[in-house]
């Protein structure tokens, strides 16, 4: 579609009229004080009537009244016409059905956290669910800017259905987004959870946990090691002096020179910032004994973590998002955190709880750690986490190693609280400390497989943990067919989020700063993916059906064929054959 001076024009010439609203609109109530200068317009629906004059379809709005308390900004897609035809018949026509699955279940949500922060007061706000209805279906067809997403609304017809055929402005899309982030990260994607989950007639007995690394939106050319980070500090808080004493001294430009103060100052406040988060981070690291000479940080985002990112080789700021996925592959749970993948279980575990009882969790090996291990153990709930990754045609459930024999191929006896070697020798224990036992004092020193296992001169040691017994649990358990069977499924489950949040909805990297913006542009994304799968849940099902009426129809037609058929022989065979009373000619 291409915009006219008299209105919208698709490409087959039908004509969508757009009226001005107003010369200059408030935000609706969204954040007083902020004002809107360009000239709002919406989707023309008054005097467009069919050749006959059918009423349309009402469309499908949230239950509850809640248009009672508020005035909305127009917003009907059952009286958008194209032509004669309505919008509605136009998309079905053209065999376009996501749309009425999305503003189906968007209609289902609860929007009264949205409305209790509108103000009745002013010019008429957009309605919650039809700015809501926006994002999502902008994320489907892989938008992710406001302005695009500010063009989509005026240009998609699919997009028109779900909105009601609101045209906002990028501004008013992203001051939404802001005052509704912890709503829309939280309630509103737990609630249209639980309708996907209906909508595709699955639970949550067996999840499939995941996470990935995705780039922040800076990157890593930006980015300032400890010391560059000092000096770039202190030639900040010297400039800040400086234009400080200017903005005091001067007497012609005042204003502008107290502005340029304040830069200065919010500058010397950023990196002030970034600085003590790094030096947090480099004491973290020193505590667990390792180097963080390394170490850098953007300032820009010092929330993300230089970190390396999928291919392992190339290092940036990013953030690792974390997701739980059932087999619908509807994920029930989402979160991301600066650094850790596990650090995000326990919540996510609770919040997948809220939907239905979680019998299985099944992760990778990333996840065979202590914290995991406990959350699991603290719901009931049964854990399946290799530890370590495994070669290609090999079964093992640890990780493959040239330097040294794993330690999953020492096996634990506790009648006599040892370990027994691959060699067959036995390691007592030599002593324990808070965290850990030590096992250790086998005769290493003539032993054949001593290059494999170990170059200490006092021989291979094996470290106990209190985690250990369940992590041995597991490994009996995928090493039983049936188990790494059930374990198998996890990658079909959980796998193919990543890939089509990746590729379809263009999510390589966040375009948002800090962790709680990145946080809401993931939910956002989680729930339009979930629309995605009730969408094609609900057609596998509408297609089962038709296909099941027809072969029904099928066989109904067969039988009566046959039947016709056997009646006919039958018929022809009373003509043919002489009749035993009456005489030969």
């Amino acid at each position: 579609m291409k915009l006219a001076r008299t209105g919208w024009v698709c490409e087959s010439g039908c004509a969508v009229g757009l009226r001005r609203v107003g010369l200059m609109r408030g935000c609706g109530g969204v954040i007083p004080g902020k004002r809107t200068r360009r000239p709002q317009v919406g989707i023309d629906t008054s005097g467009q009537l069919g050749l006959f004059g059918e009423p349309a379809p009402p469309q499908c709005k949230p239950q509850g009244g809640v248009e009672r308390a508020l005035r909305f900004v127009e917003a009907d897609a059952s009286r958008i016409m194209l032509g004669g035809v309505r919008l509605d018949e136009h998309l079905q026509a053209m065999s376009i059905g996501w749309p009425f699955t999305v503003a189906r279940l968007l209609g289902e949500q609860d929007w009264a956290p949205f409305l209790a922060k509108l103000s009745p007061n002013g010019r008429p706000p957009y309605a919650p669910w039809a700015m809501v209805g926006l994002v999502v279906a902008g994320i489907l067809k892989g938008v992710n800017t406001l302005r695009a997403l500010e063009e989509l609304a005026r240009s998609d017809l699919a997009v028109m259905w779900v909105t009601g055929g609101i045209c906002p402005d990028h501004s008013v899309i992203g001051r939404f987004l802001l005052l509704h982030a912890e709503t829309l990260s939280d309630s509103f994607f737990a609630g249209l959870t639980a309708s996907v989950l209906k909508a595709t007639g699955s639970d949550t007995a067996m999840l499939g946990l995941d996470g990935t690394v995705i780039a922040a939106a800076v990157a890593r050319l930006g980015t300032l090691k400890a010391e560059a980070l000092a000096a770039a500090l202190a030639e900040a808080e010297a400039k800040a002096a400086e234009a400080k004493a200017a903005a005091e001294a001067s007497e012609t430009d005042r204003e502008k020179a107290e502005t340029a103060a304040a830069k200065a100052a919010a500058q010397v406040e950023k990196l002030a910032g970034a600085q003590a988060v790094l030096n947090e981070r480099i004491a973290a690291r020193t505590d667990k004994g390792k180097d963080a000479k390394g170490l850098s940080i953007h300032p820009d985002e010092p929330e993300a973590v230089v970190q390396p990112q999928k291919d392992k080789r190339t290092y940036a700021p990013s953030y690792k998002p974390v997701v739980l996925a059932n087999r619908a592959r509807v994920v029930v749970a989402g979160d991301v955190h600066p650094s850790c993948e596990t650090a995000p279980v326990e919540r996510l575990v609770e919040a997948a709880l809220a939907h239905g009882q979680v019998g299985s969790l099944l992760a990778d090996s990333g996840f065979n750690g202590a914290g995991t291990i406990e959350v699991a153990a603290k719901h009931d709930i049964e854990l399946l986490a290799p530890e370590g990754r495994t070669l290609p045609g090999e079964t093992a459930t640890y990780k493959q190693s040239d330097k040294q024999i794993p330690k999953g191929e020492f096996s634990y006896e506790a009648a006599s609280d040892s370990y027994r070697c691959p060699a067959g020798h036995s390691l007592r224990r030599l002593g324990a400390c808070s965290q850990y036992t030590v096992y250790g004092g086998a005769p290493c020193v003539a032993c054949p497989m001593r290059a494999r296992c170990t170059r200490g001169a006092e021989g291979r040691q094996i470290k106990r943990y209190p985690c250990d017994a369940a992590k041995e649990a597991m490994r009996a358990t995928l090493a039983d067919p049936a188990g790494r069977a059930r374990y198998n499924k996890r990658a079909g489950m959980v796998e193919p989020v990543f890939a089509h949040l990746k590729e379809n909805q263009g999510l390589r990297r966040f375009r948002r700063r800090g962790l709680a913006k990145v946080r809401l542009e993931l939910m956002l994304h989680l729930a339009a993916y979930n629309l995605s799968r009730a969408v094609v849940a609900l057609a596998r099902a509408s297609g089962a059906l038709f296909g099941g009426l027809l072969a029904a129809a099928l066989r109904c037609l067969a039988a009566a064929r046959s039947a016709l058929r056997t009646h006919l022989r039958r018929i022809l065979t009373a003509l043919v054959s002489p009749n035993p009373g009456a005489a030969h000619v």
